[in-house]
């Protein structure tokens, strides 16, 4: 993330935001990295100016979710050091349901599997040529897995 800051910058581009799956947050460019310090200076100056239009981020977040939408991520990690049982998961993912042919899962709980993106095979059912345009690794297990949307998000919480 800091790194590809740094060669946007280097080629005279602003970096506004950047973030990673993990929950973290890199808001501008004077700490090139993910940094809770200049996040929460962040949030309490954008608190200060909604406080100043009467708003609350409360307020905010449910126009933003009016205007654009929800989008709820879950992330999930297992430690497993074992490159054997790690191998014999993810196959059982790419032939879920058909020992011989790929056969990527079709749902999750319930909810609709709409796309697979698989960086260890190179897979990608978003493209239209199924090739993944993200570097893929034979030696690195990863497939993600986007889900449909629900009919009714949750509502949002701020705290």
């Amino acid at each position: 993330m800091g790194n590809r800051a740094r060669e946007l910058l280097d080629q005279n581009k602003m970096v506004l935001f950047a973030f990673e799956e993990a929950i973290g947050y890199m808001c501008g460019s004077a700490v090139l990295d993910k940094d809770g310090v200049s996040a929460a200076a962040i949030a309490g100056e954008m608190t200060s100016y909604l406080a100043a239009k009467n708003t609350t981020l409360s307020q905010q977040l449910t126009a933003i979710y009016e205007e654009y939408g929800y989008h709820i991520t879950k992330n999930s990690y297992f430690i497993c050091h074992d490159q054997e049982v790690i191998r014999a998961m993810f196959d059982r993912l790419r032939h879920y349901g058909n020992q011989e042919e790929v056969s990527y899962p079709r749902q999750c709980g319930g909810v609709a599997i709409t796309a697979v993106r698989d960086l260890t095979t190179g897979y990608d059912s978003n493209q239209a040529d199924n090739k993944a345009v993200l570097p893929s690794s034979p030696s690195s297990q990863m497939i993600t897995f986007n889900l449909s949307p629900r009919s009714s998000p949750p509502p949002p919480v701020v705290r």
